[in-house]
């Protein structure tokens, strides 16, 4: 029988790997199915904090998202290629792109254009980050 403490450890692990992937319909299900277990909200609540507000599409803080940085492994922090941004730094710019996709620019449109009857919608962006694999 595993033992509770490796249990939670593994729970932990299971939340930073959601965290880290790539947006998508399969993090959505992950992140979901993660939130919805009760050992995380009760045992973990660093990690039950931000797994909290990937899955509800919400901003975090600079000092949340350092905080989170300083829990993950040398390999975690690798920079990726390109850009050279981070494995860190690549799901929170997801999230705060769809935050503008679907709070703000809709907002920004109805400002610009009062006069129109046309309701803007937020394009799913989704599809735009999810893998080719």
């Amino acid at each position: 029988m595993v033992d509770e403490a490796e249990r939670l450890r593994c729970l932990s692990a299971a939340i930073t790997c959601a965290v880290l992937a790539p947006a998508g319909p399969q993090r959505s299900r992950i992140l979901a199915t993660l939130y919805k277990d009760e050992r995380a909200s009760q045992n973990l609540p660093t990690d039950f904090a931000i797994l909290e507000k990937m899955h509800f599409l919400r901003l975090l803080s600079p000092g949340e998202v350092s905080e989170f940085a300083k829990s993950l492994a040398p390999h975690q922090l690798a920079l990726l290629p390109g850009d050279g941004g981070s494995q860190v730094s690549c799901p929170f710019l997801c999230i705060y792109l769809l935050f503008m996709n679907f709070y703000v620019i809709p907002v920004l449109l109805a400002a610009a254009f009062p006069f129109t009857s046309a309701t803007p919608v937020p394009v799913p962006l989704d599809r735009f980050f999810a893998s080719n694999s």
